[in-house]
């Protein structure tokens, strides 16, 4: 997560791993101190990259804007995960 397109990001806390062949699943940890962290990073930065590793081993990662939709979105589902 990060503050502006050109910025340095932090990473969120959490795994990953292959489900089957282009299919990812990703949890983020739910370790209390973790989680607020994430939760706090999710709604105060912008811009999200994505690592990826394709099969040839070359990496490159996805810089996406969270844009009002998106900020909309993270706060609905943010509400919801403090609420469980």
């Amino acid at each position: 997560m990060k503050t502006t397109e050109e910025a340095r990001g932090d990473a969120l806390i959490g795994a990953s791993v292959k489900v089957a062949d282009g299919f990812f699943w990703v949890a983020l940890s739910n370790i209390p101190d973790e989680r607020e962290r994430n939760l706090t990073l999710l709604q105060e930065r912008g811009w999200i990259d994505l690592p990826m590793l394709y099969e040839n081993r070359k990496r490159a990662i996805l810089t996406l804007e969270k844009g009002t939709p998106g900020t909309r979105a993270v706060e609905r589902a943010v509400t919801a995960w403090r609420a469980e």
